[in-house]
């Protein structure tokens, strides 16, 4: 087949613009598929006597696919323990960020009432001065009274 057959067939499917190279790939793999088939072949190299053989022909091949099923679900096992890994991680980082905001404002209110304790310790201090100095005057009076 040439070229133009295979351009006029490809439009025919719905393929509006048709690509050099997606040509030049359907035919190489007719002219490999006619080759093989006049050898009395398959296409691409394959035996026609390995298409007719029987999957299991030894116990090493029950063996590969035991080992093929064993990897898959090793992986699938290791994928699933990296994202529960991920999951567990993910809520402490959460849990460490929630109790850190609350340190934070447990500390602020902690600052905030020394801060009001301070003032009012200052008040105290000019109340007891204030009452000293009174008191100093009263007791002169009683001593002088005496």
């Amino acid at each position: 087949m040439n070229k133009r057959v295979w351009v006029a067939s490809l439009r025919s499917l719905g393929a509006v613009c048709v690509d050099p190279l997606v040509i030049h790939s359907v035919l190489l793999v007719h002219y490999y598929h006619s080759a093989a088939s006049a050898k009395g072949g398959c296409a691409f190299g394959a035996d026609r006597r390995y298409l007719n053989a029987p999957m299991l022909q030894s116990s090493k091949d029950l063996f590969y696919i035991v080992l093929a099923f064993s990897a898959l679900w090793l992986t699938i096992f290791l994928c699933w323990m990296i994202y529960s890994v991920a999951v567990i991680l993910r809520n402490a980082n959460d849990v460490i960020h929630e109790m850190r905001e609350r340190l934070r404002g447990i500390s602020e209110s902690l600052d905030f009432m020394r801060d009001k304790v301070d003032v009012l310790a200052g008040s105290v201090d000019f109340l007891t001065e204030a009452a000293d100095e009174r008191r100093g005057g009263v007791t002169d009076v009683h001593k002088t009274k005496k």
